[in-house]
């Protein structure tokens, strides 16, 4: 039996309900659990690594592990996403479990907006492995963030894991590398940030039509139903501005607009592809005939 340890860093982890399961099979789990001791313990045996509060105690031996950072960050944590592979795994059975990691991971971003720290991977045999930075998921959660978690969020995490875990869709996966990428803890300018997830929206009502700002408008305010064609041309505009003059147009509260906008799509998506495939559809039909 295997483990993967993904820290997060949140303000409010004592309204949580923990441990809670986010997604099962009879190959692996995917659940939060509270840091506490006694895990401290299991992760570093013999070490005598003491957490109080938001420091640790540790004897000088630990400065000079290679690993340090990646040490130091789960000890700061104060929740983790603990993967537990259940089985040996052959390739098929690794590339299912890496592919589950990959779907936990982008909806606890989606619904949550919180990224991790870096992570560890060890076993009962003591082996253990850091990484985090340098892989999909380099936009960590900053220390002094104000980031929350909430039960329904979890319940939300809970409703579509199976969905998405199991979905094989190119364009899915596509967006939420840009939602990745548009996490507003990373290091990315907020007007590339803007831009990628106008960017991810687009690409779900432009596919086969013009990919002008009337278009786009027109297919996005049809779809959610609203009067705020002028607000959706305005942030394809803006998009156009920075990508072709690097120029930042856009406000402060965009960015969780089309967060939004963005996770409602994914969403109809993942609870209906073929009725969310034929309602844009008919909305790209309108604007062939306009």
């Amino acid at each position: 039996m295997k483990y993967d340890c993904f820290p997060f860093t949140i303000i409010n982890v004592e309204e949580i309900t923990l441990p809670v399961v986010l997604f099962e099979n009879s190959r692996y789990k995917f659940e939060f659990v509270r840091i506490d001791q006694k895990i401290i313990d299991k992760v570093f045996p013999n070490q005598q690594i003491i957490k109080s509060g938001a420091s640790y105690q540790s004897p000088v031996t630990f400065n000079i592990f290679r690993l340090k950072k990646v040490y130091q960050d789960l000890l700061l944590g104060n929740m983790f996403l603990k993967a537990t592979r259940k089985t040996k795994f052959d390739r098929k059975d690794a590339s299912r479990y890496s592919k589950g990691i990959d779907g936990i991971m982008d909806l606890i971003h989606l619904f949550t907006k919180v990224t991790l720290n870096e992570f560890i991977s060890f076993d009962e045999s003591g082996n253990k492995s850091g990484g985090g930075s340098k892989g999909k998921y380099r936009q960590t959660t900053c220390y002094n963030s104000n980031r929350k978690i909430s039960n329904e969020q979890i319940e939300e995490i809970q409703e579509y894991a199976p969905k998405y875990i199991k979905i094989d869709s190119k364009k899915l996966r596509v967006s939420f590398e840009l939602l990745r990428n548009a996490d507003i803890n990373g290091s990315n300018s907020f007007a590339l940030k803007c831009s990628l997830i106008v960017l991810l929206i687009e690409s779900f009502f432009l596919e086969g039509i013009s990919s002008r700002k009337e278009n786009f408008a027109f297919c996005l305010n049809d779809y959610l139903e609203t009067n705020s064609e002028n607000t959706f041309r305005e942030y394809y505009v803006n998009r156009g501005t920075y990508f072709h003059s690097g120029i930042d147009s856009f406000r402060a509260p965009t960015w969780n607009d089309l967060h939004d906008i963005a996770k409602k799509i994914i969403c109809d998506f993942l609870d209906d592809e073929a009725k969310f495939k034929r309602r844009v559809h008919e909305i790209k039909e309108k604007v062939k005939k306009s």
